[in-house]
């Protein structure tokens, strides 16, 4: 019999990347997904055998409860969250509600349920503002509601798990990109404007992000779940350790289409409280895991752009 596995936010950007992997590989994915970002039509691309979907919102415990008990799944991924930022902070309670309380709620039907193992993927918000590539044991001083909504969640989960015989893993994932993300960010806007005009109107250029690739953090995520050692109570770092600007990435991508880009600075796209730098040291992952990032920036884009069909200059 098939491996079963929840995964909440399971239609969102990096949920329905793992489900495909998670099929491919042998398991069968219990999808929860309140449909507020993640789309129905997603579904279409899995085999309608290989998976079961439920459309719940995961602070609706009742509900959730009965839609699982027929299952019996050693594992819980924990995806689903609000963490588009300026949205977050457009939007506190909400945020607490989903990312903190919904978190707990998974908790106690992991509990419940006798579910073995819960893999939570958290966030580099979590840690305080500095230059320096972040390690886990680094301070942590949210900034903004998201961070502090993941914080709280991370200290949830170890509370919890210190009291029970759940297990866990937290995976801090940096800035993931690839296709079919429906959130704002700068990748997606650039490309999306890029394909459109030569003139493209951004926020600020001047800060630093660490941007991992779709398919590499998906293949941290499978090492975690395949992985023989079980979950350790761990936190760990996913990301590439390299360090690129607003800047950088507009040059990239205009070498990658063959297209002078003019950039515009859109003072609505300016956040009211952004970090200058967010890089990650991934090393105790990496050697746990035996896992490395296969794409650098350059190739990560490229597959990216074509996989979207953006027209290339010739």
């Amino acid at each position: 019999m098939k491996k079963q596995i929840i995964i909440t936010g399971g239609l969102g950007f990096l949920g329905q990347h793992l489900i495909k992997r998670l099929i491919r590989e042998g398991f069968y994915p219990i999808i929860i997904d309140d449909l507020s970002v993640g789309k129905l039509e997603t579904l279409k691309q899995f085999p309608k055998s290989k998976f079961t979907f439920i459309k719940c919102d995961i602070i609706e415990r009742g509900r959730l409860e009965r839609k699982l008990v027929k299952f019996r799944p050693e594992t819980i991924v924990h995806l689903a969250a609000l963490h588009f930022i300026p949205n977050c902070d457009k939007n506190p309670i909400k945020t607490i509600s989903i990312n903190a309380l919904g978190t707990f709620i998974l908790l106690e039907i992991a509990s419940k349920k006798k579910i073995k193992n819960f893999l939570f993927t958290s966030s580099a918000a979590v840690y305080k503002p500095g230059m320096y590539p972040h390690k886990e044991d680094d301070f942590l001083e949210p900034i903004d509601i998201y961070g502090i909504s993941k914080k709280s969640a991370e200290e949830m989960i170890k509370f919890y798990c210190e009291n029970t015989n759940l297990r866990f893993i937290i995976l801090r994932i940096f800035n993931v990109y690839g296709p079919n993300n429906p959130n704002s960010h700068i990748i997606p806007q650039l490309l999306s404007q890029a394909n459109k005009s030569n003139r493209i109107k951004l926020g600020r250029l001047d800060t630093f992000r660490d941007y991992i690739y779709i398919n590499d953090a998906v293949d941290a995520l499978m090492k975690t779940i395949k992985s023989q050692r079980g979950f350790d109570n761990s936190t760990y770092n996913v990301g590439t350790g390299k360090k690129y600007s607003g800047h950088s990435l507009v040059k990239i991508v205009s070498k990658i289409i063959k297209k002078k880009l003019s950039v515009h600075k859109d003072k609505n796209l300016i956040r009211k409280i952004d970090r200058k730098s967010l890089v990650s040291d991934a090393t105790k992952f990496s050697k746990v895991y035996s896992w490395k990032p296969k794409y650098n920036l350059y190739n990560g884009l490229k597959e990216l752009i074509e996989l979207i069909s953006i027209k290339i200059q010739k």
